[in-house]
């Protein structure tokens, strides 16, 4: 049985001296909850890869204040957020948080931008950006404004996306996302539909990806961020007391994952791999090797995209993908080849790419091995499945001369 811990922080308000510790950024979120007494636990969430199923693990201590709005700031590894009495908090790697200033106001709802310059509050009828890399925490506070009318907004969490840099939220009286522009407070209300969601979700967070994630309890749900839909849930239960639940999410400074389209095919057909790479690393990476041993019975036909460089030391022809001497640059950009078989038994056919020499944080070159997207569990291997082709033939009287000769063409 292999499970996935989501990573979540004891607070202490203790003053920090020396060097802040960083907060591991490893794809995962962090999740606070408060209950009505204003005392704050913390969750470890687990799924279970044989049922799918989640369940949160308490964290053995509480914070004993009142913490949201809080988002991870990439740029020194640390969560910001706010008290309920309106201070603001640096909390580091030990999940011990510092004090760094009174703020005027309070919210429970927040993120950091992606540049790290401003944790974004968001209260009913307004932005506020507290400038984080001052040293003196200003505040700009910018109205919501819809149509050119000042309007309210009833979102219990914002998130960015770490890629697009797109503000995105939901508001829980019409029931469907929304985009706010930071800069100047304009809501889109127009884009998305509304989704059967009573409450609002109390926590939004992106994946490394661009999926966002929202916590309506007592399930954790996937939104697609073109649609506004709903595409997937997973139940899992937090004690949450009657108070509130916040959260934000640091979604890995490098990711890969390898998708199959489509994952269900027939005999004599093609498929694409996708291999998506995001890396957030604050750099180009260079000297990458990517390479695939994909199922026996199954060739590649050819190489689609590789927007990386380097040299194909195999592919076409064989069931071995190797990919010399990549250059991949900051962002989201995938490599897709096509591979095709004639005849494979019916069944589930697996396997996992891996990608080489990645650099994270300045440390030794290290190997990662694809995910796949389409589960909510990390690191599983992709699959696709064969099915029978099934053809019924209809009945035909044939009348044939003699000498003379008819040809059946059975080519599907």
């Amino acid at each position: 049985m292999r499970y996935i811990t989501v990573y979540l922080l004891f607070i202490s308000f203790t003053a920090l001296y020396g060097q802040t510790i960083p907060v591991p950024c490893n794809n995962t979120p962090f999740l606070i909850s408060s209950d009505t007494t204003g005392t704050s636990t913390l969750y470890t969430i687990k799924i279970d890869s044989a049922t799918g199923a989640a369940y949160s693990v308490p964290f053995p201590n509480t914070s004993g204040r009142k913490i949201n709005g809080i988002g991870y700031r990439l740029q020194d590894k640390s969560i910001y957020g706010c008290t309920g009495a309106g201070k603001l908090v640096r909390i580091d790697g030990t999940g011990k948080g510092e004090i760094l200033a009174q703020l005027t106001i309070s919210a429970l709802a927040g993120d950091v931008s992606p540049d790290g310059k401003y944790l974004v509050l968001a209260r009913l009828n307004e932005l506020v950006l507290i400038d984080l890399e001052s040293g003196f925490y200003e505040e700009t506070k910018i109205p919501y404004t819809y149509r050119n009318y000042k309007v309210t907004l009833a979102s219990l969490d914002v998130a960015f996306n770490p890629s697009t840099g797109i503000l995105y939220g939901f508001d829980a009286g019409k029931k469907k996302m929304v985009i706010i522009d930071p800069k100047t407070g304009a809501v889109d209300f127009d884009r998305y539909p509304t989704v059967d969601i009573k409450a609002g979700f109390a926590a939004l967070y992106f994946d490394s990806y661009g999926n966002l994630w929202g916590s309506a309890l007592p399930d954790l749900y996937r939104l697609n961020t073109f649609t506004g839909q709903i595409e997937s849930k997973i139940p899992v239960l937090i004690h949450a007391d009657g108070g509130r639940l916040d959260g934000c999410s640091c979604p890995g400074a490098f990711n890969f994952q390898k998708t199959a389209w489509p994952d269900t095919i027939s005999h004599c057909s093609a498929l694409d791999y996708i291999f998506s790479i995001s890396n957030r690393t604050g750099e180009t990476q260079t000297g990458i090797d990517l390479e695939d041993w994909i199922p026996d019975g199954v060739l590649i036909e050819k190489v689609v995209k590789n927007p990386f460089g380097g040299q194909l030391t195999s592919g076409p022809g064989t069931n071995h993908l190797l990919l010399n001497d990549l250059s991949i640059p900051e962002g989201i950009d995938s490599v897709i080849i096509r591979v095709k078989f004639d005849y494979l038994p019916t069944g589930e056919y697996k396997n996992q790419a891996v990608i080489k020499n990645v650099k994270i944080n300045s440390a030794q070159p290290t190997n990662l091995v694809s995910d796949n997207p389409v589960t909510h569990f990390i690191f599983d291997s992709t699959s696709f499945f064969v099915k029978d082709l099934v053809k019924t033939l209809k009945p035909i009287d044939l009348y044939l001369c003699n000498d003379t000769t008819f040809v059946v063409d059975a080519t599907v």
